[in-house]
């Protein structure tokens, strides 16, 4: 039998980083979570035999976009419509200990396009770290924009 998702242990942190008179749908925020990863992952199966490692699949839409859903309400009823800046660092493990740390923010208008023709929809910024006995160590990051298209 295999576990379907990751098993978040505790809330290290969270704040919500804005001015009284910011409106809330504005303001960034920030959560960190200590999260397990079971060894019995249902993500492991197949990717690879003998050597298994987390896909980064896996860790993007199963653990951050999943995360990031459940910490942010201001996320419901939007999909996750783009990826950018990923970089995968490190390999992630069955048993391994994490610390996920996310950030809602207001999407930064993109050059390419008028501000004006451009809603500001939210974007997750995350971070995916390794507990080592040495302290943390990077094995993803990135940013998920959000649209209700």
């Amino acid at each position: 039998m295999t576990t379907p998702r990751f098993v978040v242990r505790e809330t290290v942190s969270r704040e919500t980083a804005r001015a009284e008179t910011e409106p809330a749908e504005t303001a960034p925020a920030e959560i960190v979570l200590r999260v397990e990863v079971p060894t019995d992952l249902v993500f492991f199966e197949g990717h690879f035999e003998g050597n298994p490692m987390l896909p980064g699949v896996a860790q993007v839409l199963a653990l951050v976009d999943g995360e990031a859903r459940r910490s942010f309400p201001a996320l419901e009823g939007l999909g996750a419509r783009r990826m950018s800046r990923l970089k995968f660092q490190a390999t992630i493990r069955p048993g391994d200990a994490l610390e996920l740390g996310l950030a809602l923010e207001s999407a930064q208008p993109r050059e390419s396009e008028p501000r004006e023709s451009q809603p500001h929809e939210p974007q997750v910024r995350f971070r995916i770290d390794r507990v080592t006995q040495h302290g943390l160590e990077r094995a993803s990051s990135g940013v998920l924009a959000y649209s209700s298209r």
